[in-house]
């Protein structure tokens, strides 16, 4: 009984998202006030544009996100690490410089 709860709970976790990802891109829009950065939107090379939600303490370089700004601007690419909520939704854990 064990082992099969063991391995039911190996199952259930694994479907509940895949962990950590990563991709790196170019900002091409950003929803954001002043302070708050409440959702941005990346370019990856291959053409695909992908829509991210902040995390709760999500960073740029471990401070305030609204230094995205200035990689729209200049064009600069960034790398979004972020987790895959079970909806189908992006939500970035860190950014760093691409």
């Amino acid at each position: 009984m064990r082992r099969l709860l063991a391995a039911l709970l190996v199952v259930l976790t694994a479907g509940c998202g895949g962990g950590e990802q990563s991709v790196t891109g170019s900002l091409v829009d950003i929803d954001a006030t002043l302070t708050e950065v409440r959702g941005f939107t990346l370019l990856t090379p291959e053409g695909d544009r992908l829509e991210f939600t902040p995390g709760a303490g999500a960073t740029f370089h471990g401070g305030p996100l609204s230094h995205l700004t200035d990689h729209l601007r200049t064009g600069a690419r960034v790398t979004v690490f972020y987790e895959e909520e079970p909806g189908g939704g992006l939500v970035a854990t860190q950014v760093e410089d691409g």
